[in-house]
């Protein structure tokens, strides 16, 4: 008969191994489709999916880590605007761009972009 006597050491000793950084690992990817989640969601997530029992804390700092991450990577590619803004201006002689900031924030609002070629009025020929 095979019987399972270890004892699940994750289990014994969950604070050490279950750290904010491990959290925060698991949260990233909901943090982009659910920038709202709350901590307390998070520990009943770990508790039902994985059976395991995380600290209030461990979830939320565990969400602040995830959100740096997540928009570490959305500020470079906001900043990717800037750079891609004035390489079309320079490639595309009479193209329109705006890009539109939160004066407060600083925040990403909106990016317009009318190129040349969609502006210029075509000659009809007779």
């Amino acid at each position: 008969m095979n019987e399972h006597t270890c004892k699940g050491k994750i289990r014994t000793r969950q604070r050490r191994f279950m750290g904010s950084k491990i959290v925060s690992s698991v949260v990233a990817k909901l943090i982009r489709t659910k920038p709202q989640l709350k901590p307390v969601d998070i520990v009943t997530d770990f508790k039902q999916n994985y059976g395991l029992n995380i600290s209030y804390y461990n979830a939320w700092y565990g969400k602040e880590l995830a959100k740096k991450q997540v928009h570490d990577d959305e500020a470079f590619s906001y900043r990717q605007l800037v750079w891609y803004i004035d390489a079309l201006l320079k490639t595309n002689p009479g193209s329109h761009c705006y890009l539109e900031c939160d004066a407060n924030s600083s925040r990403f609002e909106h990016l317009f972009i009318s190129y040349h070629a969609s502006i210029e009025t075509p000659t009809i020929l007779h």
